[in-house]
């Protein structure tokens, strides 16, 4: 009842301001009377219908009320329900707590997993009802924030360029000291925009789905049934280059292996960085197909105007591959370059990224000791270089 009275009196309140407010209003000043564009964005009552108006304010204002008063009614009712479903759980937990103690502990049980499962309801609402914004919407975003990245870009150099050559440079100084403020700013302003509405957590969760099927598509590719009938790309990792290329070079053989829907055969024995072979630093490739079999190989160069033909290709690297075939970066899957576009600005990155992170599977002693060593150091976020 106290909560009933509180607002009653509120609203109360609020109608008694607003009529004071009204029957108090300044008269239009002359250059509202002459058409000043200034004051024509507000509303003064004519000195013979302050009556009139007060009276539509208040009619306004009540009708308001109303509307507030029943919102608050739904709310109250909502929290009604809820507190007799959580005296409901506790009365039955009380009159579980009585029952010995085997029981008791089934009791506990019963109750952790009925929370689980209402949890597990309330996640599945609050991700079906994400709607991202459409490709539309995010290319216009993106190019607000490309325009105001270069907008500062050309700024910036301009105003050091006065600095170096004008007088009053402190002045100019003190002056891009204030721009950069400004810009801190819009780009807070863009980031809120952003992950207004939940986008971000969209953008979030379609990357997750659309990866892992990438992730499955990989795995089904790399794992045939029947290795001997499997048709192949072969890769050697003897190239002379460091690790990062030597990647970049494997990296090119699985997204051809995937145009190609054929399974990569990666033979590393020797590898400079692992004497033994990829798989003692990373997951195998492959579970169920390593070898290249005793078919005849065939390399790129002249098996490319009819691959069906052949069984095993063998690539070279890709700094003389020839002719190159058109699913070679920048390009990404069709089938997925639509969802891409929405949720993720740079599609390529994204394709790239699903790439190494098939290729980078960490063996588990090994990401153990990655861990532990980013521990020992004091790593707490996420470290690139």
């Amino acid at each position: 009842m106290k909560q009933w009275k509180v607002v009653v009196a509120m609203l109360v309140l609020w109608v008694c301001v607003l009529l004071y407010i009204t029957s108090t209003m300044p008269m239009p000043s002359s250059s509202a009377a002459s058409g000043d564009s200034s004051s024509s964005l507000f509303f003064v009552a004519h000195p013979n219908h302050k009556g009139e108006e007060a009276l539509k304010l208040a009619e306004i204002a009540a009708e308001k009320a109303a509307n507030s008063l029943s919102q608050t009614l739904d709310e109250m009712q909502l929290l009604q329900t809820q507190n007799a479903e959580l005296r409901k759980l506790l009365d039955q937990y009380s009159a579980k707590q009585a029952i010995h103690e085997p029981a008791k502990e089934a009791a506990l049980k019963d109750l952790k997993s009925r929370l689980e499962t209402a949890n597990q309801h309330l996640s599945q609402l609050t991700d079906e009802s994400l709607e991202g914004p459409s490709l539309v919407e995010e290319q216009a975003r993106r190019k607000v924030e490309r325009t105001a990245r270069e907008l500062w870009f050309f700024l910036s150099s301009q105003l050091t360029q006065l600095m170096s050559d004008n007088p009053m440079s402190e002045n100019v100084a003190q002056l891009k000291s204030n721009l950069e403020g400004y810009r801190r700013t819009m780009l807070d302003d863009l980031d809120n925009l952003r992950r207004a509405n939940g986008a971000e957590q969209w953008r979030e969760q379609k990357s997750k789905e659309l990866g892992d099927l990438v992730q499955k598509r990989f795995t089904n590719i790399q794992n045939p049934s029947d290795c001997s009938s499997a048709k192949k790309i072969v890769c050697n990792l003897h190239k002379g280059c460091g690790f990062g290329c030597q990647l970049h070079h494997v990296a090119y053989c699985l997204i051809t292996a995937y145009a190609l829907r054929r399974t990569l055969i990666l033979e590393s024995r020797g590898w400079r960085y692992a004497p033994k072979g990829w798989e003692t630093v990373f997951e195998p490739l492959s579970h169920t197909c390593t070898e290249r079999g005793n078919a005849v190989k065939t390399h790129w160069g002249s098996a490319h105007r009819d691959l069906e033909k052949h069984e095993v290709i063998e690539m070279p690297i890709v700094d003389s591959l020839h002719p190159r075939p058109e699913f070679m970066p920048l390009a990404v899957p069709e089938d997925l370059g639509s969802q891409l576009e929405i949720f993720h600005g740079n599609p390529a990155v994204w394709w790239i990224g699903q790439v190494v992170r098939y290729l980078m599977r960490l063996r588990p002693e090994i990401e153990k000791d990655v861990q532990d060593a980013g521990k020992r150091m004091g790593f707490r976020n996420v470290i690139v270089g």
